[in-house]
């Protein structure tokens, strides 16, 4: 097995075996440079296949449920969506008539924001039933397929967002180069991915030495391919040709983890709780936001 990141073939240890992690595949570490990966990695027919059935309309995934309600914006899920827009608006002066690409747009409603606040939003959905469904819902330009079969002209967008989006490709480095190819000279790319050196990760894999493996097994998953930290996310996008700007810490909500209402859920969620507020005190929190500038 080789390192996606580094290309080491040496120092990679087991971390999650299967079946925990998924069934014919394993959760591996490079040591080298601190990269998660799949190992064998997933074809792009089971990926494929994942994706297709993947609940992002929300028929039993309470998180994209609340999005998918014409009240949307009354949600918290809906005024996540909303904010993240107007703080990067406000932080990183996007113009109006900006040319926005989403790739993974799955329910559309970033890309509805994106119309609200004046920006030309156009997505790009692997689930061919998510890139109707919000095409119908919004009157959006989505395209169906992988962003490999995208044509676009080059150096089209001012921005390009990845929201929880590059932790979920084989290859990351070819992924970045399409944006580096669609975005404009000194346009933006914008990727939201998990930390995997956050403190939640550190205290799953402790209960998992001690037998409780469901934290892990939620955490991880065949959907996460590659997990990065922010050197190795550096280093792809240098690579890539961009500049990175900022680095910011953030969390997933504790609702996305959990959707048991039982008692014993409740007191997860306490404990899940704890650790996102301390991972926040000593700055290990579970996702980061990534900007950074096409040079």
């Amino acid at each position: 097995m080789t390192c996606p990141i580094c290309s080491s073939s040496t120092n990679i240890i087991s971390y999650l075996p299967r079946p925990d992690y998924h069934e014919g595949h394993d959760l591996v570490f490079c040591q080298i440079c601190g990269t998660y990966f799949a190992s064998p990695p997933p074809s792009t027919q089971e990926l494929n296949q994942f994706y297709q059935s993947y609940d992002v309309l929300g028929v039993d995934e309470p998180y994209y449920r609340e999005l998918n309600r014409p009240d949307y914006f009354k949600t918290r899920s809906g005024r996540e969506v909303i904010e993240k827009a107007l703080w990067l608006q406000d932080r990183h002066q996007i113009p109006v008539g900006a040319r926005v690409l989403d790739v993974g747009s799955g329910h559309g409603v970033w890309l509805e924001v994106c119309r609200r606040l004046d920006w030309q939003g156009q997505g790009i959905e692997l689930s061919s039933a998510a890139a109707k469904a919000s095409q119908e819902r919004f009157s959006i330009q989505v395209f169906a397929g992988r962003i490999d079969d995208f044509s676009a002209q080059s150096q089209n967008y001012d921005l390009i967002t990845l929201w929880d989006i590059i932790e979920h490709v084989t290859n990351p480095r070819q992924l970045l180069a399409k944006c580096a190819q669609l975005v404009k000279k000194n346009g933006l790319l914008v990727i939201e991915t998990p930390n995997s050196r956050a403190l939640i990760n550190k205290v799953a894999y402790f209960l998992y030495r001690l037998g409780w493996r469901e934290p892990a097994r939620t955490l991880h998953g065949l959907h996460h391919v590659v997990l990065f930290h922010q050197a190795t996310m550096s280093k792809l996008l240098g690579e890539a040709g961009f500049n990175v700007v900022k680095i910011y810490s953030t969390r997933t909500s504790v609702g996305r983890v959990f959707k048991k209402q039982n008692l014993l859920a409740q007191f997860q969620k306490l404990g899940l709780d704890l650790v996102f507020v301390l991972g926040r005190i000593i700055r290990q929190e579970n996702k980061m936001i990534i900007v950074a500038r096409k040079m």
